[in-house]
């Protein structure tokens, strides 16, 4: 899953939600596919990005 647009099929997105989930929330994007055909993309909301481990927090755009 290192890869900024990776293709998953539907049975990896059961089974490794979790860890699919948190490759959005740190910027990453997915094609996901049904019997190979791609039926959705999963991209993460612009703004709303996890910071990496070490990085701190990003503060929100009303904080004075």
């Amino acid at each position: 899953m290192s890869s900024a647009r990776g293709e998953i099929n539907q049975r990896d997105l059961r089974m490794r939600s979790r860890e699919i989930m948190d490759a959005v929330e740190r910027g990453e994007s997915f094609t996901v596919t049904r019997y190979g055909r791609e039926i959705a993309e999963l991209v993460p909301i612009r703004g709303r990005r996890r910071p990496a481990a070490g990085e701190p927090p990003a503060q929100p755009d009303n904080a004075s």
